[in-house]
């Protein structure tokens, strides 16, 4: 009886618990969609995906933005135009005077220096990294300088936890400025120019290198520490200077009449001071022991208070409200937001749904307001539908892609019978379709 009646207590205790949490869930949101895919990173500098980037237009702006009729540049975070020199490098934005962050700060033109940095910054940067490190002045040589450096702590680090040395990374370490300790440290001379990083000379420079009794913390210690001295002269080179809290003055390789279209894009984003907060050092120094720009990449979570961290702050139309990780994300109006008058829906959820037809069916039950991709068997029939008036809800849009076919044409297959596909004429039929589109075409009817 005794188990009897502590298993009834339990039952009504998660009952109880389970009512609770319904009565603390959010109503139903003005909008719900289902979005492309799940997200996979909301840090700017790191975004790469559609699903990611259409996320971040939500909850930050740039200095620009896209006009959603023309896709012109118009102002965004800052006034445009912004001010030109004389010779189409020299560009300074000012920040728009309401501009405001979701927890009333004012964004400064600190905050858009501090988003660019990270960008480039080796540990927080991605493949967009070189939309800033092509067009800005001084920005790739910064990031090489980096770069060198910490290929040179790296094979360091890993002599210091006795871990073997990767024959291509030390060769891109002794190639360098910053690899000059190292090769002194050789009995091996360095052949002059230096061999390619394939070559053998490196996998017997790594093993010389670990038989070299040395103390490796010490000298990486000091190497980082000689680093890190120089480390904000040489950022300050790059062609990005807050003037004062209102001004961004950007300096860029050349003139570039896009550069209005660049600022709106996930890369170029602004990122609060509070961010600071969460930088991992090593020992006390403002980087890794390699040298990285080390983050916490949990930053980005609105719920995440590690060390007084308030959690996300934006500076867009909306802030993250919650986030379920491949479940929903809900959002709400900023109410601090500098056009917040224009923003329609004040509450918005965006789902993942795994499969497409699954997706279609939460849609046509009425469930949510939208699914931004159909990607099915029956896709082509929706389109045509569409296209014959029968359906004002399906939208196809034009977009960029590449799509590529590989064929196997080789002359033999693998058992040694003829490859069908490997005969020149099948080759020459097979060109003319892809030329003429034919197979592209199929799929899309």
């Amino acid at each position: 009886m005794r188990r009897a009646a502590v298993v009834l207590i339990l039952v009504v205790a998660i009952g109880a618990a389970i009512r609770l949490s319904k009565g603390r869930e959010a109503p139903p949101a003005d909008f719900r969609f289902i979005s492309r895919a799940s997200i996979h990173t909301l840090d700017p500098a790191r975004m790469t995906y559609i699903q990611d980037i259409q996320a971040c237009q939500s909850l930050w702006e740039g200095l620009t933005q896209l006009d959603a009729q023309t896709f012109e540049p118009i102002g965004g975070s800052a006034l445009w135009p912004p001010r030109y020199g004389d010779d189409g490098r020299q560009v300074v934005f000012a920040i728009h005077p309401k501009a405001r962050w979701s927890n009333g700060d004012p964004v400064t033109a600190h905050d858009f220096v501090r988003g660019w940095r990270r960008a480039i910054e080796p540990g927080t940067a991605d493949v967009y990294a070189e939309l800033i490190s092509d067009h800005i002045a001084g920005a790739e040589a910064y990031t090489d300088w980096r770069t060198a450096w910490m290929n040179t702590l790296s094979v360091i680090r890993r002599l210091q936890k006795n871990s073997p040395v990767k024959a291509e990374t030390l060769a891109k370490a002794l190639r360098s400025e910053a690899g000059g300790t190292l090769a002194g440290l050789l009995t091996v001379p360095i052949p002059h120019p230096p061999p390619g990083e394939q070559d053998e000379f490196w996998q017997r420079a790594a093993g010389a290198l670990a038989n070299i009794r040395q103390n490796w913390k010490v000298l990486g210690d000091r190497l980082l520490d000689a680093h890190i001295a120089e480390l904000e002269d040489r950022f300050a080179r790059v062609g990005l200077r807050a003037v004062d809290d209102q001004h961004l003055e950007v300096m860029l390789a050349r003139p570039t009449p896009y550069l209005g279209d660049l600022a709106s894009f996930s890369t170029f984003m602004p990122i609060h001071e509070s961010i600071e907060i969460l930088r991992e050092r090593y020992e006390g120094r403002p980087l890794s022991d390699t040298g990285v720009w080390a983050h916490d990449p949990q930053w980005t979570k609105p719920d995440y208070h590690q060390a007084g961290y308030p959690g996300l702050v934006t500076n867009g139309p909306y802030t993250l409200r919650q986030w379920h990780f491949k479940r929903r994300m809900r959002f709400e109006a900023n109410p601090h937001y500098r056009d917040r008058g224009h923003v329609r829906s004040r509450t918005v959820e965006s789902l993942d749904s795994e499969y497409q037809n699954s997706a279609f069916m939460l849609y046509e039950q009425g469930v949510v307001d939208a699914v931004m991709d159909l990607s099915m068997d029956y896709t082509p029939e929706l389109v045509r539908l569409a296209r014959q008036g029968k359906r004002d809800d399906i939208h196809p849009i034009p977009s960029f892609g590449t799509y590529y076919l590989v064929a196997n044409c080789r002359p033999r297959l693998n058992d040694g019978r003829p490859n069908p596909c490997g005969d020149a004429r099948v080759r020459r039929a097979l060109t003319r379709a892809i030329n003429r589109q034919e197979i592209v075409d199929n799929v899309v009817r």
